[in-house]
C-alpha cells in the first residue's frame, strides 16, 4: 500500500484508536481556544449518538496509524 493511501473504517467511539484520535483533538481545541476546552460540558461526552442506528464513528488510517476521526451524531 503506498504510503499517501488513507483508508477510512467505521469504528466504536471507545475504540483505543477512536479514544487516542478523540483526545487529540480535545487537545488541539483546549490549546487554541482562549477559554480552553472541556469536553465533560459536551451534549453527549460519552458518544452514544456515535453508533449505529444513531450514528457512526470513522477513523482515516495511514498505515494502520490512525491520522484523523468524524463523529456523526443521529
Amino acid at each position: 500500500m503506498p504510503t499517501d493511501t488513507i483508508r477510512i473504517a467505521e469504528t466504536d467511539p471507545q475504540h483505543p484508536d477512536a479514544i487516542k484520535s478523540l483526545s487529540a483533538y480535545y487537545a488541539e481545541l483546549a490549546a487554541r481556544l482562549e477559554q480552553g476546552f472541556d469536553v465533560t460540558l459536551s451534549a453527549d461526552p460519552e458518544a452514544d449518538d456515535m453508533r449505529p442506528p444513531r450514528g457512526t464513528f470513522l477513523i482515516a488510517y495511514r498505515e494502520n496509524e490512525a491520522v484523523g476521526c468524524v463523529g456523526l451524531k443521529g
